[in-house]
Order: structure tokens, then sequence, then C-alpha cells
């Protein structure tokens, strides 16, 4: 039997020891994790030799993948089922796990218990919303031939460190929404590709209203915390090509937004993080439906009507998180609110148009409200 090439320029990046270096650095306590750049490297490189379409894609987009894993604290598939790395064309992008969502909530510091189930017909089913949320689920034994047309829909529970529950139930049609937007399922129903929407679709169903609900986790003043809503914010962003730019230490959003023939041309809702110095790396910022100015370099007027001076910049995108932050903490509905508050004051409509001068104003308005 001939013996395994080992010559590939991928593995030999991904192996050399100037980017293990960097992958130590970008890796949790190796203590309490477990985690160490050799092993991360070794179950990448594992990946790599049984997938030849990952071999294909770009070494940058491969080890972006691998820095980003080990930032979270997961593990690169393997028997956990933590975090995937699946090639689209010549890019890696990066897929997390339901377990990999499961293992981030209950290290986030404010989760005690997580689980998701499926609900089946013939299931005693109850929800409850309003102000005394419940849910109720007595099921009935599993079928022997159990499958997708005997599912109705999925739920994520998790009890929270006060004892409160909080939990994301959905129905099957809002499962085959989030399917239909995955480039994964796309390209199977254009291409024929594998994938976990036809593999593994339990898991794919149990992680859809997980991910939802990491969404949802209160904040804490725990540093695991970032770590969950990045995972969420990568897992999403993934689903748009173009969207996520790849970098030696791990993603960074594409300021020209999602590009690509796969665009449908829907709005990408941002996923706030906590305040920025909790975070080693500032949270994505959407692009706008709103298209910008056709020359942004043009300053507006300022707060008070008189002509914005050429030296007033747009805000960048730390800049532009810190709105969206601001705005979640205070309980205004984002981007709705933002956006009309913009517009009436600063007769613009996104965010990201928004002058550097005027944002103190803005932070201010955020927080009290007015």
């Amino acid at each position: 039997m001939p013996e395994q090439k080992n010559d590939l320029a991928i593995i030999r990046q991904i192996d050399a020891p100037d980017f293990k270096i960097q992958l130590e650095r970008a890796l949790p306590n190796a203590a309490v994790s477990g985690l160490s750049a050799d092993r991360m490297v070794r179950l990448a490189i594992t990946m790599l030799r049984r997938n030849e379409a990952l071999q294909k894609c770009t070494p940058l987009s491969v080890m972006s993948c691998v820095v980003e894993i080990a930032q979270l604290g997961l593990e690169p598939e393997g028997v956990l089922g933590h975090a995937y790395m699946v090639p689209f064309a010549d890019q890696c992008t990066l897929i997390v796990g339901y377990r990999g969502f499961m293992h981030l909530m209950y290290q986030s510091g404010v989760v005690t218990e997580v689980s998701a189930e499926i609900v089946r017909k013939g299931d005693k089913f109850q929800r409850v919303l309003g102000t005394e949320r419940q849910l109720v689920h007595m099921p009935e034994p599993i079928p022997e031939k159990d499958d997708e047309k005997n599912w109705i829909g999925a739920y994520a529970v998790a009890r929270l460190l006060n004892n409160s529950m909080a939990f994301e139930y959905l129905e099957k049609v809002k499962i085959y929404q989030a399917r239909a937007r995955s480039r994964g399922y796309q390209k199977h129903l254009k291409e024929g590709k594998s994938t976990p929407w036809v593999t593994d679709p339990e898991e794919m169903w149990k992680k859809t209203p997980i991910r939802r609900l990491a969404k949802r986790m209160p904040t804490s003043t725990s540093d695991k915390r970032p770590m969950l809503l990045r995972a969420v914010m990568l897992d999403e962003y993934s689903e748009k090509p173009g969207l996520l730019l790849p970098t030696l230490h791990g993603f960074d959003v594409n300021p020209d937004g999602p590009t690509g023939p796969e665009q449908n041309g829907e709005p990408i809702t941002p996923t706030i993080e906590v305040s920025s110095e909790d975070v080693k790396k500032p949270a994505a910022v959407k692009k706008s439906a709103v298209k910008s100015p056709p020359n942004p370099a043009v300053p507006r007027a300022n707060l008070k009507g008189e002509p914005a001076k050429i030296d007033d910049p747009l805000i960048n995108s730390t800049e532009q998180t810190q709105i969206y932050n601001k705005a979640a903490a205070n309980n205004w509905k984002i981007p709705d609110d933002v956006k009309k508050y913009l517009q009436k004051r600063y007769k613009v409509d996104t965010v990201k148009a928004v002058r550097r001068s005027w944002l103190p104003e803005i932070l201010q308005t955020l927080e009290s409200g007015t």
C-alpha cells in the first residue's frame, strides 16, 4: 500500500513552529481546557488527510478556522462533534456543532444545565408564552422507523444560575427556513453535495434552537460569555459567502459585506456582544440592506446642521459595534429603533454612515433612552 503523502503545502504551514506558537497564544488555559497547540494541529491535519476538498482550500482560510476553534476552546470534529471545518469552493468555513454550543453555554458561567430535544407526532407537548413562560413535553416512545416526517419541532432549554429557565422552541417550518438559508444545504440541492442537514438531521434540528437560545443568554462578568457569542456570530455569518475574511488571528468581518452568486439579499441581524473590553476581537456588524451614500468620504452636516469638517471621519467597525452594544444593553430594538433614531436626529440611514464627532452624543442618548 503506497505511503500517504506528507508534502502538502497546507499541512506544512499548519505544522510549522511559527503557527504553533501563535496557536498556543490563542488557546484558553490549557490546564482547564486540556487543549494544546500540538493536539489542535494533529486534529486539523487528520481532517485534511480525510477530506480532499479541504486540501484545496486556501491555507489562510484553514489556519483561520483552526485559530478560531482554538480561541473558542473547542476541538475540530473528532468524536466530540464540537466544531467542523467545511470547504466551500476554496474557502474553509467554521461550523459549530450543537454539542459545541452546549459546551460553550456550560463554560459561559451563566448556565448550569442545557438540553435539546425533538418533538414528534403523538408526544404530549404544550408551550405557554407571555409573562409565565412554560414548556411541557411528555414524549411517546421513539418509533423504530423515525425520521423528519415524524418530527414537528425542536427546542432547547437552559437552567440559569438563579435557577430560572430559558427555552427556545421552533416549529418545523422555522427549522426548514433555517435549513434553506444554509450554504451547505443549498449546495446539496444544486450539486448533490453532502450536508449535515441530510446525513445528521437530528443534530441540525437540535442545533437550530440551541443557537438561537445562546444569543439570549444573560450578560455575565465571566470571560467565557464572549466566546459563546462569538461562536454564534461565526456560525451565522458562515452562511453568507464573503462576509468573513480569513486572517492569521482568526476571521474578520468583510467591510464590504457578503458577496457572491449565492447571495439572496436577506438582511443579517447583528450578533450583540458584551462590552468591548471583555472581548478579544470586536463583534461583527451587519452590512445594512440600505446602501451607503455614493461618496461616503464627503462629510455630512454636523449636529447643528452646519457642514461637517473634512477631518470628521466615519466611525469604524469597533465603534459601530459599540452603538449596537449600548442599544442592546438599554433595551432598544435593534436595528429598527437605532435606525429610526439616526434618521430622525442625524438624517442618515445606517450606523455605518455615522460621523465620529456624533458618537458621544449617540451613546449618551442610547443609554438615557431619550
